[in-house]
């Protein structure tokens, strides 16, 4: 609480951070059963666009290859976004109710899905199609056809006004509408891409 008395305002920032830490994730789960069902539903979400299991990846034992996915955006971004709607879901299970949120790179999907914009399912589904993008691009055109293609994703899900104030990390201004527009979700330059 502020020296004045007055009630400080409570913010959630969902990053772009560093790769998850495997030995986090597993403590978490162990410790509060919550994360670990939400965590479970989740990779099991996103499971169908990778390779291998995303909680395999995000588990794997530090200096195995398979930890070493993490460091590649087409893991990273699942993951990101799995651990930071499972720590999501636990605050809010123990009465922490933010007054604004925050989103950026791969945290933008998250705060979207905190906020109200998007439904778990539409956010996995955006989620999902990123990584499975970003793993199929080559070349010096995949910038441009990554973005045709996410912006074809994007058109078919169904998001609707934030219902928590949220922030856009270009503009630093609270987002409404404009959160409708499939653009507005494109990564890179644009209308509320990140750069």
């Amino acid at each position: 609480m502020p020296a004045d008395g007055r009630k400080g305002r409570t913010a959630f920032l969902f990053s772009a951070g560093a790769s998850p830490r495997p030995e986090t994730e597993r403590e978490l789960a162990a410790a509060f059963p919550l994360f670990a069902k939400t965590l479970d539903e989740l990779c099991a979400r996103l499971d169908p666009y990778l390779e291998l299991p995303l909680k395999c990846v995000m588990f794997a034992e530090p200096g195995t290859r398979t930890a070493a996915l993490l460091g590649r955006a087409s893991y990273a971004g699942p993951a990101l976004f799995a651990l930071q709607v499972a720590q999501y879901r636990l605050l809010r299970s123990w009465g922490a109710r933010p007054d604004v949120l925050f989103g950026h790179g791969a945290g933008r999907m998250a705060a979207a899905y905190a906020a109200g914009v998007f439904s778990l399912a539409d956010g996995c589904h955006a989620v999902g199609t990123l990584a499975r993008l970003l793993d199929g691009a080559l070349g010096e055109t995949a910038p441009q056809a990554l973005r045709t293609a996410y912006g074809r994703t994007l058109a078919t899900l169904h998001p609707g006004p934030p219902r928590l104030p949220l922030v856009c990390d270009i503009t630093g201004r609270p987002v409404g509408a404009e959160t409708a527009e499939p653009g507005f979700w494109l990564p890179g330059p644009g209308p509320g891409g990140s750069r």
